[in-house]
């Protein structure tokens, strides 16, 4: 289920700023009130960003001091990379995460 924030006064105008907002056309937008109201609320998610290849580098770069170059290479090799820019896009948010486990598992307590 997804909440819009929609002030419309009629609800062919909340039904075409639906069809806006989520990119559908408006015969396929449904609505459900609840009670009758002057606003519908708007409750955003907010999306996780793209990792990037560039983000990817930069990641690497700091995990070298704290893990050091040879646990980062056997990370690396467990995805079938010699280097960064050998890893897939789809490849990047596993990465990343066993990167940061690494990094977290070196902080001191």
């Amino acid at each position: 289920m997804i909440h819009l924030h929609i002030d419309g006064q009629t609800i062919e105008e909340i039904y075409r700023q639906c069809g806006e907002i989520l990119k559908f056309p408006a015969h396929q937008v449904t609505v459900t009130m609840v009670a009758p109201v002057a606003k519908v609320e708007v409750v955003t998610v907010d999306m996780v960003p793209e990792i990037t290849a560039k983000a990817v580098s930069e990641l690497i770069s700091k995990a070298i001091g704290i893990v050091g170059k040879p646990k980062l290479v056997e990370i690396l090799a467990s995805f079938g990379a010699k280097k960064g820019g050998e890893l897939k896009p789809e490849q990047y948010e596993a990465f990343v995460a066993v990167v940061n486990t690494e990094m977290n598992a070196k902080q001191p307590a």
